[in-house]
């Protein structure tokens, strides 16, 4: 969601606010009413289609980094074990055959990946008998077989996603394209019956109604949690208290990230096992910013 898109539905939401505050005086008109509940089921549209916009590579992209590390960790324990059976009956052909380390496998290319895991598996299984006694089992044979179809299926995903995610912006533009009608030709008409009687709410609905300029970069919080001695945590839990946003875990170096996030005042909860849960209140996030937060756990 672009940063022009971002202010239009902030001003969304100030207009939904203010409609609620004054809905008393609203509700004595139907017309009024029934363009409101019309106004409110597209904003709700419109906050859940930008959600799943926003999550959709960028979980998917997680799933497959996480199968990707999972997988090349069982190959090298697996590479390892026949290494040193190699090794042991002096067979080098069959020793480089799976010289790769941890960081070999999780750097490759993912074309590449599949068939080299592929490959050290077969070697394994094909030696299953002898390498019973350095290690291998049936059960770690299966797991990297499992890793490596899981892969498998993870790698196309982020492309296929990108197409998905292209949906979603359509469907963006088309849901604030019809905001926008009920705005002009009927909210903003119907308001204007209100002069007489509740003034008031006129001149509050008309100045929730002024779009402030974006700035060119969409709102963002991004932050790192670490412990004491300032090294990532992962899976920690970050929470924004009393909104509808769902709540990030942090990568393997610690990061998360919210994109994009309303402007506003925010009540912040950070928790992870073994630590002590932490509350940050009235944390700004600026429109049109990238806002930072780096947050310390303490071990519990």
């Amino acid at each position: 969601m672009n940063s022009k898109y971002e202010s239009k539905l902030n001003m969304y939401r100030a207009v939904k606010q203010i409609c609620d505050e004054y809905n008393t005086t609203l509700s004595t008109n139907t017309g009024m009413s029934n363009a409101l509940n019309t106004y409110k089921l597209k904003l709700t549209s419109l906050i859940n289609t930008v959600a799943s916009e926003a999550e959709i590579i960028k979980g998917i992209a997680i799933d497959k980094k996480m199968a990707k590390s999972n997988l090349s960790q069982l190959s090298t324990e697996v590479a390892a074990i026949i290494w040193a059976y190699a090794s042991e009956i002096g067979n080098f052909t069959l020793q480089q055959s799976v010289h790769y380390s941890f960081t070999d496998l999780s750097r490759m290319k993912d074309d590449l990946l599949s068939p080299i895991c592929q490959n050290i598996y077969n070697v394994a299984n094909d030696n299953s008998a002898v390498l019973i006694d350095y290690g291998m089992t049936p059960t770690l044979l299966v797991s990297l077989q499992t890793a490596i179809d899981d892969y498998s299926v993870a790698v196309p995903k982020p492309r296929s996603a990108k197409s998905i995610k292209m949906v979603y912006t359509q469907n963006i533009a088309a849901l604030i394209k019809e905001i926008n009608s009920i705005l002009k030709n009927r909210l903003d008409k119907l308001s204007l019956s209100f002069n007489s009687t509740d003034p008031d709410f006129v001149k509050a609905y008309f100045n929730a109604r002024i779009i402030i300029d974006p700035n060119t970069t969409t709102t963002q919080l991004k932050g790192k949690i670490t412990d004491a001695e300032g090294n990532p945590l992962k899976m920690a839990l970050v929470s924004i208290v009393g909104q509808s946003i769902t709540p990030k875990k942090t990568s393997v170096s610690g990061n998360f990230s919210f994109k994009p996030i309303p402007h506003g005042s925010y009540q912040i909860q950070v928790s992870l096992e073994g630590y002590e849960p932490i509350t940050l209140y009235d944390q700004q996030i600026k429109m049109g910013q990238i806002n930072k937060l780096n947050i310390i756990l303490q071990a519990a």
